[in-house]
């Protein structure tokens, strides 16, 4: 089964993993939400298959009565995990589903030990600047880029 045992208050939403057939509902959820990306490159079919059977990383989505609403992509290297492709369609934003996808993707880094948790955002998509600083996410200065620590030590 591709649904998650997600445990939120968000009525009416459901988490599941990406399957391959959805790869084309998931370019346009994308591309609708503002995201660039590559079909030839690390979203083709291809990329997009290596990125749902890939042990390393997590592919899901989000929908409101079977519509997809959202996603995000999140892998790691063994020591720092990576948000990646987070999307929430224009018409759900707001509504708390990015907080969920990141909130689960969180939660599937911290399930296998990883708890630094990074994410690159484009200078001009302030919204996601403002979503991942308002989750405890940090900047740096010199680069667009954003981590947390579950642990000081980490």
């Amino acid at each position: 089964m591709d649904s998650l045992a997600v445990h939120h208050t968000m009525v009416g939403v459901e988490l599941r993993r990406c399957r391959i057939d959805d790869r084309d509902e998931l370019m346009r959820l994308w591309h609708r939400a503002g995201l660039d990306h590559v079909p030839e490159g690390r979203d083709s079919l291809d990329g997009i298959r290596r990125a749902i059977e890939n042990d390393s990383s997590l592919l899901l989505v989000a929908e409101v009565d079977g519509e997809m609403v959202g996603s995000i992509m999140v892998s790691h290297d063994g020591r720092k995990g990576w948000i990646n492709r987070l999307a929430v369609k224009p018409d759900h934003q707001r509504e708390g589903l990015a907080t969920l996808l990141v909130d689960e993707g969180e939660a599937f880094l911290q399930s296998l030990g990883i708890d630094v948790f990074c994410c690159l955002i484009f200078n001009d998509n302030v919204a996601s600047q403002h979503l991942f600083h308002r989750l405890g996410y940090e900047s740096n200065p010199h680069i667009w880029y954003y981590r947390k620590k579950l642990r000081p030590e980490a």
